[in-house]
């Protein structure tokens, strides 16, 4: 071997940029012969900061830091004089070499150079290192390893005989390693750095280490040397750090399980090692897919997993999470039995280790997730802590999902807001402050390192609270207390205060200071409150608000008897104002009828928005004739257009209901009930009417609780029954469908038409039981009909415009059997896309993915635009019956008509007219080519048993 030049001190460091401050931090010292040079001895070569650094010049070795921290060097060298602690001048070699990049910073090996018998001990000492591995190798065979090598890997001398020294990389690092061999042996001298390298262990699986590969004379011979440092817990502590971390922030950021299931998902799938994830929902005992995110290809299309421990298949990790609650993991797809029914397709899709891990909901093994990972034993026993915090998180947001929900507004109002933190040595001078520091008490971070926390003392407490509060801190306790604190401008602000003592074999070495600044929760609770209350669109009290305002004021005149009264004030025909203007110019609307209000009425009068279009006024009087003069200006008030901020100008007409009292135990609640009650009737009435609350209006009142109670006893009773209206193709007139008409079949007064409780269930909680008993009746029709024809006929069924608001419509449909859906149409009315038409499209569009046929019905008398029509996932056009009445009375009508069959037959639509009275509207129709017509002139709406006579009756006679 050539002479060699082997570092007397071998130094490991972190050195990291913050600005133009350097960070340095030592790791650890590998070889320390600097005592026997030097004369300092090896405590205080542990013991200084500065020893080691002192061989070069500051200003040399801080630039070449940071030369190497922005990444113009890899290293460095110099030759340096270095003062021993006798005073004596030894000259030295120093050399700096990156063996590791992180973020702002790097990994540095640095050697300082004196004599050959020096370096070979020092030498010595390096091999003998486990943490840093040796491997010297020529033509891609292995010729030496070290201690370090074989602690890494697990491989012995004999395990590397013959050994490829390429077969322990990845393709990446192979052809560098053997183009590398080729140059040197033409006689070049090359090296190359390796920041995050995986290199194969006896075992099997690979780990991560940050290598060095230089060229050294090795027994004649240029060969290879590399230098390994186990980084393999540093990344996978990184990565599922990172995960977890990842984890917390979705829960903080997601409304629903399903977006945060979603969320979660893609999240997983976007990171390096993670090629799929996927979250399975136990139904029965099958575990079957519910959201999936990366590298599928079709692995889980047809996915379901029994947990059923007898069924082949059922030790997957999957089947085996669930059955046992514990989380699964699969370290080895290529030898592990348990998943190998799978193998074949993990493999084809390089899933190579896998993990299950099962989440509880609503006290039961519900869900799991599902990662797949593109590295053999990435998912291993050492990560089991790691995976159980990730479980016990989504665990946690399930288990409190509906008050994560309730916090999110509050969460979005603290989200910016940061902890105070801040670290003192034993004697409380300050070493270190975070941002919060800076931002709650207005010092900066350099006026107060080096101080003690006296200068934040607000002055308010003695010696005696101080004495006391660090006795306890060094008897090692922890304080938890609020401590009043005066801010850099002298303002006092509160401290929620945790101080920590770190105490080390029973000494206190340091205080850690955890606090939040509470001053500002007690505005934010102020500020909570003011939402509570208050409408957030108008400024005007909301309905809870208004409430509580009017009984403070009712408790205030307690010992008086004034007249009071409740005027509750709501837009006449506002859903079609919010047609005609858009939502944006009504909202503005809103606001000044608000204020409108508020210069009407007197100041102590309480004026609030009870409702979306509804507002509510408290009057306190002397007599019945203030009450009409306050009325009169509300009309007075709206008899000229309001003047909004967009300069449009609207007519607004309105409804008023009117509940005095006089007495101050009166229920508010109830009040205010009681004056919409009257105002419901007066809608009824027409537009710019008002009702009074007395024992006559009950008697309207009492007949619509009365069909409340018939409405309800039908849902009890199953009493409700479909009417079916047949529907023809126009040019055969044979029966190709029918449109189901819900009726109440009475047992005293026999059948009962929709006109006396349609109105009251879609405007009632009743509407989600009524819908989905309808959806029932549906699929009992279909099979009765079939059972008769051994056929299916096609059935529409209108639904509520709320049903699609609030997406219920999604939840009947999905319990129609799957070969029935087709045979089922939903009809919606075209008004339903006034609002929050991309909601309405999204419903429809899932309707129509399930299977069923979208109808629109009364085309053209509603919501009459272009611009969504081509966008709805629509089937069928219905044209309204009034067009169909007057087409055979006014061209107008019936170009309208031909115009909409025209332009469903470019959309490729069928249309349906319904209202068909004649034979010459019928002729019409079918000159102008309506696919199918319904009406009296055909068939009136048949109960099921004339329908099936009806049918038997159509087919007999073809």
């Amino acid at each position: 071997m050539d002479k060699i030049y082997k570092p007397y001190c071998q130094v490991l460091k972190e050195v990291f940029l913050y600005g133009d401050l350097l960070k340095i931090k030592r790791i650890n010292i590998f070889c320390h012969d600097l005592d026997e040079i030097a004369n300092f001895n090896i405590n205080e070569i542990y013991k200084s900061d500065s020893i080691v650094e002192s061989v070069i010049d500051k200003d040399i070795l801080f630039n070449n830091y940071k030369r190497m921290i922005t990444g113009q060097i890899d290293n460095f060298s110099d030759i340096v004089r270095f003062q021993a602690k006798d005073n004596k001048i030894i000259d030295l070699s120093f050399y700096s070499s990156v063996i590791e990049r992180k973020e702002n910073g790097v990994v540095v090996l640095e050697f300082i150079e004196e004599s050959e018998q020096i370096y070979k001990e020092i030498f010595n000492g390096l091999i003998k290192n486990k943490f840093v591995g040796v491997v010297v190798y020529y033509d891609d065979k292995i010729e030496f390893i070290d201690e370090g090598f074989k602690y890494i890997t697990n491989f012995n001398e004999d395990d590397v005989k013959g050994m490829n020294f390429s077969s322990l990389f990845h393709d990446y690092v192979v052809d560098t390693i053997k183009h590398f061999d080729s140059l040197r042996k033409s006689g070049k001298f090359l090296e190359k750095h390796y920041n995050l390298m995986p290199i194969k262990t006896k075992s099997g699986y690979f780990k991560y280490v940050a290598a060095h590969d230089i060229t050294i004379r090795f027994k004649g011979q240029l060969a290879g040397c590399m230098t390994l440092v186990d980084v393999t817990e540093e990344k996978y502590l990184k990565d599922f750090y990172q995960i977890l971390n990842g984890i917390n922030k979705l829960i903080f950021t997601s409304k629903t399980i399903e977006e945060f299931f979603q969320s979660v998902c893609q999240y997983l799938a976007s990171l390096q090692n993670i090629r799929l994830a996927w979250i399975g929902e136990l139904s029965g005992n099958k575990i079957k897919p519910i959201v999936v995110a990366g590298y599928d290809e079709g692995y889980t299309k047809y996915l379901e997993i029994s947990i059923a421990s007898e069924v082949k298949g059922a030790s997957v990790p999957a089947a085996t999470a669930i059955r046992s609650g514990e989380i699964s993991i699969n370290p080895n797809t290529e030898k592990n039995p348990n998943v190998e029914i799978w193998r074949d397709e993990m493999l084809e899709r390089r899933f190579y280790s896998s993990c299950a891990i099962p989440i509880m909901f609503e006290d039961e093994y519900k869900y799991v997730l599902n990662l797949y990972s593109g590295e053999p034993y990435y998912f291993n026993k050492n990560l089991m802590s790691i995976l159980k915090s990730i479980q016990r998180d989504i665990t946690f947001f399930l288990k409190n999902i509906k008050e994560l929900e309730f916090k999110e507004f509050l969460y979005r109002a603290i989200e910016n807001t940061h902890d105070w933190v801040m670290i003192t040595d034993k004697n409380g001078v300050i070493e270190y402050v975070n941002n919060a520091v800076e931002k709650i008490s207005g010092y900066k971070k350099e006026e107060v390192l080096g101080k003690t926390p006296s200068i934040f003392k607000s002055g308010l407490y003695g010696k005696k609270f101080y004495k006391k509060f660090w006795d306890s801190l060094l008897k090692g306790e922890v304080y938890k207390g609020i401590v009043i604190n005066k801010r850099k401008n002298g303002e006092l602000f509160q401290l929620d205060h945790t101080i920590i003592p770190i105490v080390e074999n029973g000494e206190v070495k340091k205080f850690v200071s955890i606090a939040k600044d509470i001053s500002k929760e007690l505005a934010l609770e102020q500020e909570i409150l003011r939402f509570k209350f208050q409408d957030l669109r108008t400024g005007l009290l909301n309905r809870q608000g208004f409430i509580k305002e009017v009984r403070k004021e009712i408790d205030k005149y307690r010992n008086i008897k004034p007249l009071k009264a409740i005027i509750v004030i709501d837009i006449f025909g506002f859903s079609h104002l919010n047609e005609i203007y858009g939502a944006s110019i009504c909202d503005n609307l809103l606001i000044k009828l608000g204020e409108k209000l508020k210069e009407t009425f007197f100041s102590n009068d309480i004026i609030g928005r009870t409702g979306s279009d509804e507002f509510a006024v408290f009057l306190m009087m002397n007599d019945s004739n203030e009450l009409s003069i306050m009325l009169k200006k509300v009309y007075d008030l709206l008899e000229k257009p309001l003047k909004i901020d967009s300069g449009e100008k609207i007519k607004v007409n309105v409804n008023i209901g009117i509940k005095t009292f006089e007495f101050v135990n009166e229920d508010i609640t109830d009040v205010l009930y009681k004056a919409e009650l009257a105002l419901n009737i007066a809608k009824k009435d027409g537009e710019n009417r008002f009702r009074f609350y007395n024992e006559e209006l009950n008697k309207e009142i009492t007949e619509y609780f009365d069909n409340m109670k018939m409405i309800i006893k039908a849902l009890e009773e199953k009493r409700f029954v479909f009417y079916l209206q047949p529907i023809y193709d126009t040019t055969t007139l044979n029966v190709t469908g029918f449109e189901a008409l819900v009726r109440i079949n009475h047992p005293e007064k026999g059948i009962i038409l929709p006109v006396k409780f349609i109105d009251i269930v879609e405007k009632s909680a009743l509407l989600k039981d009524f819908e989905k008993y309808l959806f029932e009746m549906i699929v009992d029709y279909l099979k009765k009909m079939y059972s008769v024809f051994n056929c299916y006929y096609n059935i529409a069924i209108n639904v509520s415009v709320n049903s699609f608001k609030t997406k219920d419509i999604l939840l009947y449909a999905k319990n129609i059997p799957q070969e029935l859906i087709r045979f089922v149409n939903i009809e919606v009315t075209e008004r339903v896309f006034a609002e929050n038409t991309e909601d309405i499209i999204y419903v429809l569009n899932e309707l129509k993915s399930l299977g069923f046929t979208i109808e629109i019905d009364d085309f053209g008398t509603g919501y009459s635009s272009l611009s969504y029509i081509e966008k709805i996932p629509t089937d069928i056009i219905k044209i309204d019956m009034s067009f169909v009445r007057k087409i055979n009375q006014c061209s107008k009508t019936k170009a309208v008509v031909k115009t909409i069959i025209e332009l469903a037959k470019g959309l490729g639509l069928k249309t349906i007219a319904e209202g068909v009275e004649t034979a010459e509207q019928y002729n019409i129709l079918k000159a102008l080519g309506c696919d199918f017509v319904q009406g009296y002139y055909f068939a009136k709406p048949l109960s099921l048993d004339d329908v099936l006579s009806y049918i038997k009756e159509k087919k007999h006679i073809s």
